[in-house]
């Protein structure tokens, strides 16, 4: 019965739309039943009118998509109606509304700080926030970006150069999922109101365990690290994640050093990506050479400043050399955005400083720096640190890997 009104229809549709001139070739699906897409279904009266201009139907023309199912027809989409009613064969899909997947990395110039935008298919995640000073251009540039909500945001660890600026953000975008930070915290100003700022959004910190993931968009976001808890230099605590798009991955590294490089590797995670986001701002006790083996990137992104540091180390731009590997740092390109369509990656900077220079350019080293060590805390310090042992406790260092040698870690006030 079904198949003879259709027949029905189609001879009288036909009819009217030859004889009218109305028949075309572009027509519009009205309706994808299949879920392709996000135009709803329709029935055959809205696909008639939208593609070949019918306004009125008499009662014979039933629907050909009974999207409500109320009379138990099997909901057809606008190509079968137009076949079926017009007897057209060929038709152009449009849609004006569907939008194309699409992924950004943001590194955002903080100076000798860190502090990083994800966006994938219109949902966010921001990593870190530079220092509390850095706090005002983090939230002017994510509003630059168009960015109305957070869905996550990570704490990579609890030094200020990471977690001081996102208290503005924290304070300006609503949070829609979670905040991840690591175990270890610190007794410090900045984490304190990072917390305050966590707790008013109605949220609790998340720690993640390495191996765990979440989707941001299409992409997926894998905790590699921290692999302990109990490390006593915060750097190693902090938070590594490997975010694959497609074909495309990138690794952030937080401030990580040798050792929480080598339990990353023992670990056997993959961490295998195109573009690395380089530890601890090229620091000589990062981005060790197994380490960088086993990534082995494409793109180095290091966010860094001039200062005392002496950061990227020279060792550190020799081993991106060594791997021919191309480096973008923010001291010299500022803003960096790097995109994937999910095979190619795409960078641009907001300065014009030729990447080529950038590997044979270390920046200053520290001038005239020696280190104090405290004897009973097993920290060393910068000369000018305000956090320096009494005479009697200190022992002095010419270079910072004796320092690390001799069994000591870095202050976390002066950091160096």
């Amino acid at each position: 019965m079904k198949a003879k009104l259709f027949s029905l229809i189609s001879i009288i549709l036909t009819f009217i739309l030859v004889f009218s001139g109305n028949v075309f070739a572009s027509q519009l699906l009205a309706g994808d039943v299949n879920g392709n897409s996000v135009i709803e279904a329709a029935d055959a009266r809205l696909v008639l009118r939208y593609s070949v201009g019918l306004e009125e139907f008499d009662e014979t023309q039933l629907l050909l998509a009974d999207v409500d199912k109320k009379d138990g027809i099997t909901a057809y989409d606008a190509r079968t109606v137009l076949r079926m009613s017009v007897g057209l064969e060929e038709f152009i899909y449009i849609s004006d509304e569907a939008e194309e997947s699409f992924f950004e990395a943001h590194f955002i110039d903080v100076g000798q700080a860190d502090c990083s935008l994800i966006i994938c298919d219109g949902e966010t995640l921001l990593i870190d926030g530079g220092n509390v000073a850095d706090s005002s251009l983090v939230v002017s540039y994510l509003l630059s970006e168009g960015v109305e909500e957070l869905d996550y945001v990570i704490n990579t660890h609890a030094h200020e150069d990471h977690v001081g600026g996102l208290n503005g953000p924290l304070n300006k975008f609503t949070v829609t999922e979670a905040v991840f930070a690591p175990e270890t915290g610190s007794d410090t100003d900045c984490y304190n109101d990072f917390l305050t700022a966590v707790e008013k959004q109605g949220l609790e910190l998340t720690v993640p365990e390495a191996g765990d993931s979440f989707e941001l968009g299409s992409s997926l976001v894998t905790f590699i690290a921290p692999i302990h808890e109990e490390y006593s230099n915060l750097n190693n605590t902090s938070i590594v994640v490997k975010i694959t798009y497609e074909e495309t991955s990138f690794l952030f590294a937080g401030d990580i050093e040798r050792e929480a490089e080598e339990d990353i590797l023992a670990a056997g995670s993959d961490i295998s990506a195109d573009v690395l986001k380089v530890g601890h701002h090229g620091s000589e006790t990062s981005t060790t050479y197994p380490f960088l083996r086993e990534v082995m990137p494409e793109i180095a992104v290091i966010s860094v400043a001039e200062g005392k540091y002496g950061h990227p180390a020279e060792a550190v731009l020799s081993r991106f050399r060594d791997s021919d590997t191309r480096v973008y740092r923010t001291d010299m390109q500022g803003h960096i955005k790097i995109t994937s369509d999910g095979k190619t990656l795409t960078v641009t900077t907001n300065k014009n400083q030729d990447i080529e220079t950038n590997p044979t350019i270390p920046s200053p080293p520290a001038q005239n720096t020696s280190y104090i060590g405290n004897k009973n805390s097993l920290k060393f310090h910068y000369e000018d640190c305000s956090s320096l042992p009494k005479e009697e406790n200190r022992v002095y260092f010419t270079t910072r890997e004796d320092a690390v040698l001799s069994g000591y870690s870095p202050c976390g006030k002066c950091k160096p």
